[in-house]
Order: structure tokens, then sequence, then C-alpha cells
């Protein structure tokens, strides 16, 4: 170790957080909710989550090769 303090990005974290939370919101509304992916709040998970953690994914790799 270099001795060096890392300062975490919260907003990485609060983001990472909130895709976490649709994608369990997502499956949950899949298992217990019939016509689920005809709801509004579905489709906008759909379109949202994944697109969110390939964003998160990308930023935080960039950032943590020093």
């Amino acid at each position: 170790m270099s001795g060096a303090v890392e300062v975490r990005n919260k907003n990485v974290d609060i983001l990472r957080g909130i895709a976490m939370l649709m994608v369990i919101l997502g499956h949950t509304m899949t298992g217990y909710t019939e016509n689920s992916q005809d709801t509004l709040l579905f489709n906008i998970i759909w379109t949202l989550q994944m697109p969110l953690f390939i964003l998160i994914s990308g930023y935080v790799t960039k950032y943590s090769r020093g």
C-alpha cells in the first residue's frame, strides 16, 4: 500500500444503490403483480436499470485504474 487515502464518490454509491433497488423492484413486480410488464413503472425500470449499471461500471473502471 502506498499510504494514500482514497476518497469515495458518494454520488456513484447513491446511483449504484438506486440501480440495485430498481432491479429488486422490477423482479418483485414480475413475481407478485399480474401483467406487471404492461405498467409504466415496470417499463421505466426495465429501460433504465441495465444502462445505469453499465454507465456506473464504466465510470468506476475508468477512475479506479489510477
